[in-house]
């Protein structure tokens, strides 16, 4: 999560900290509406990056980086904006767009569910959890196997997770 962190938190900067999170879920998404496009954030450099990842999935990362404190959320009146905390601007200034440093963060079910949908669709058609592909014979093993053919290492990862966490 060291790369979307970087993207969140890089997002924040280039908005000089002065929005909400949606405005900075939308950038990341590549939105083009009204209020992106007002503020000119569509010419962004980051602005489309996190496009694979929902915007429920960018909210919860957001949540996890506000409580580790990299991020800070400032209520004002009824606006809350989010800015980067000195801790997240160290991790920034450590960090390169080719290089994050390790960044270890809790992964919520938010994230788990929108990385696992994500990760499997593809051309495979109908995304099926574990529990209907073990009813239709397949083991964990051939199960890891044939998502193996369909994700990166990280989406693996949360995938493994998924399996025995819900046994």
């Amino acid at each position: 999560m060291s790369k979307e962190a970087f993207l969140l938190m890089a997002c924040m900067l280039s908005c000089r900290s002065r929005w909400g999170l949606n405005m900075h879920v939308d950038i990341l998404r590549g939105s083009r509406s009204k209020k992106v496009l007002d503020a000119q954030f569509d010419r962004l450099p980051l602005h489309g990056l996190g496009k694979h990842y929902s915007a429920n999935w960018w909210k919860a990362l957001a949540y996890q980086l506000i409580s580790s404190g990299y991020l800070t959320e400032t209520v004002s009146d009824v606006y809350k904006t989010i800015s980067v905390s000195p801790k997240g601007e160290q991790f920034l200034s450590s960090a390169t767009p080719n290089y994050q440093p390790p960044l270890v963060l809790s992964v919520t079910s938010e994230m788990l569910d929108d990385e696992v949908n994500s990760s499997v669709g593809g051309d495979v058609g109908e995304i099926k959890g574990v529990a209907t592909l073990e009813s239709e014979g397949f083991s964990e093993v051939s199960i890891i196997c044939l998502v193996l053919e369909f994700v990166s290492f990280s989406s693996l990862l949360v995938i493994y997770l998924v399996i025995f966490l819900h046994k």
